[in-house]
């Protein structure tokens, strides 16, 4: 009778990159192409400036007037809100045109910080190269791209529901 052979455990390769260099070189890629489409973006979303004058009423009204005012969540104008503070004390005024840019750049904030957790979800499914793909589609695809950097709630959005 034949004696069972031991099965040597197969070596496992090495990663083809470490995780910080994944998200290294999405940041290289992502963050360029926001700040692109925020330079570039002619015209305000149409619900950007909803949102716009929804975040203005926190400097008018006390929060909790504002918040029974609206029906909408407060999220991502109170996110508005606040990324507009430093916008408009550098600026010294309030402006349209300053408060699209505080929704515009609330929007590719929370684009960017998407990569971590679009990423890990993305490796922990399969390997770290189909997070590295799918966030990489995904920010750079044209019709979620623009809505990542539109001024509307979308980015946020994912970002909560990723996270």
């Amino acid at each position: 009778m034949e004696e069972p052979r031991e099965i040597a455990p197969t070596p496992v390769p090495p990663p083809l990159l470490k995780d910080w260099q994944w998200l290294l070189l999405l940041c290289a890629v992502v963050v360029p192409l926001r700040g692109w489409l925020l330079y570039n973006t002619e015209v305000a979303a149409r619900d950007s400036i909803g949102y716009i004058r929804y975040a203005l009423c926190f400097d008018e009204h006390s929060w909790a007037t504002v918040l029974k005012s609206f029906d909408q969540h407060p999220g991502y104008p109170a996110a508005i809100w606040a990324v507009s503070l430093p916008v408009r004390a550098v600026a010294g005024e309030t402006t349209p045109e300053l408060m699209v840019l505080s929704a515009q750049l609330v929007s590719a904030l929370a684009a960017v910080l998407l990569i971590w957790p679009m990423y890990y979800l993305g490796k922990a499914l399969l390997v770290p190269a189909a997070g590295f793909g799918g966030t990489l589609l995904f920010q750079c695809l044209p019709v979620s791209g623009h809505h990542l950097s539109d001024g509307i709630s979308e980015s946020l959005f994912c970002l909560w529901i990723a996270s």
